[in-house]
């Protein structure tokens, strides 16, 4: 079974051709799909499409680039949200020092409420960095034993995979962290079963943290190009 554990399905982008995606999918061999929020209205959303088809699961979160006040009400929505059956994790929160949507304290208060969240309610964590190293590093630490999962967009956060209990996702880079993306590998192929509870026995998620390279297009980037060749494909006809 694979499953896509980062993907945005709820967004405008596949709302013309999403039955055909799926089944794109489907015939891959993808048979389980964790959309992700980003805001209390796109987390809606990715929880409605997960109710709609049951391939797909959600996460609630608020993302760094989301201008929106995070306020008392907002975290006691995704607290609300975040115990609804489709939901399988906290996020994608996190740090974003390349955009600076929001003045960097305000990014940091806003992301150690969410990690704060998951480790109340035993959620893992989806991960957003960028160009935060540092104080990614420093502050995922406080809540290592807290937090069962969490992705990271960094390559720079993979020359501590072991001394932060992190394996990385994709091999690349040095030899030593080309070891740890085999073992990796090896560890993660029940990942999605475990967090989406398809997995045999009913066994609990295992503290394993994913960091994953930001070298290729963002998300949103990619939706920006598939909307532009949406946009192109209907002009040609």
């Amino acid at each position: 079974m694979l499953v896509d554990s980062h993907c945005h399905l709820h967004d405008a982008a596949f709302a013309g051709d999403l039955a055909a995606v799926l089944q794109r999918a489907r015939a891959a061999g993808v048979t389980r799909m964790i959309t992700i929020g980003t805001s209390i209205e796109q987390s809606r959303a990715a929880l409605g499409l997960a109710s709609a088809y049951p391939e797909i699961w959600a996460t609630i979160g608020v993302a760094p680039h989301d201008e929106q006040p995070f306020s008392n009400e907002t975290l006691d929505a995704l607290r609300a949200l975040a115990q609804l059956p489709r939901v399988v994790a906290v996020g994608e929160c996190g740090l974003d020092y390349h955009y600076d949507s929001l003045p960097r304290a305000e990014q940091r208060a806003v992301f150690v409420k969410q990690l704060a969240l998951a480790a109340e309610l035993g959620k893992p964590v989806v991960i957003h960095n960028r160009d935060a190293d540092a104080d990614m590093l420093s502050m995922l630490r406080e809540f290592a034993e807290q937090c069962r999962v969490a992705w990271a967009q960094s390559p720079a956060l993979w020359p501590a995979p072991e001394s932060a209990g992190w394996l990385p996702a994709q091999p690349g880079g040095s030899p030593h962290v080309r070891r740890c993306a085999r073992s990796a590998q090896s560890r993660a192929r029940h990942l999605g079963e475990e967090l989406t509870g398809s997995g045999a026995g009913g066994r609990p998620a295992r503290p394993l943290r994913l960091p994953t390279p930001s070298r290729h297009p963002s998300p949103r980037q990619r939706r920006s190009q598939r909307r532009s060749q949406r946009r192109s494909q209907r002009r040609g006809h």
